[in-house]
């Protein structure tokens, strides 16, 4: 039951950014380009996501198995780095938080005078 309620949450959490990111997304401008592969990636991938979170939200009404403990993990850890990012974003009137993102390699800070 447990597993089956946090698999449940993760995948509303998964579903709602994956919804909004296809909402978001912009392939108004296709061309063969390397902005537009990373946005037809981009698509892709929360399309998938988007399916798989819908497909563990119906399972319980169409009397399937619930969701093994491998697929709920990884539904869960999707939904935790959801939900760090935007716990990361910055406040409207706040100044950006200090990144600890792994493709950033310094972080230089100005002194103050």
């Amino acid at each position: 039951m447990i597993l089956m309620s946090l698999s449940f949450l993760a995948a509303l959490i998964v579903l709602a950014e994956a919804l909004n990111k296809l909402e978001r997304a912009d392939l108004s401008h296709f061309a063969f380009d390397r902005a537009t592969t990373v946005a037809v990636c981009k698509v892709l991938g929360w399309s998938l996501l988007a399916l798989g979170s819908a497909g563990v939200l119906v399972q319980p009404l169409l009397g399937m198995p619930t969701p093994d403990v491998t697929s709920a993990c990884a539904l869960g850890g999707f939904a935790l780095l959801i939900v760090r990012t935007r716990l990361k974003e910055k406040p409207p009137g706040m100044p950006p938080p200090e990144s600890d993102d792994f493709s950033k390699t310094q972080v230089f800070k100005v002194p103050k005078k």
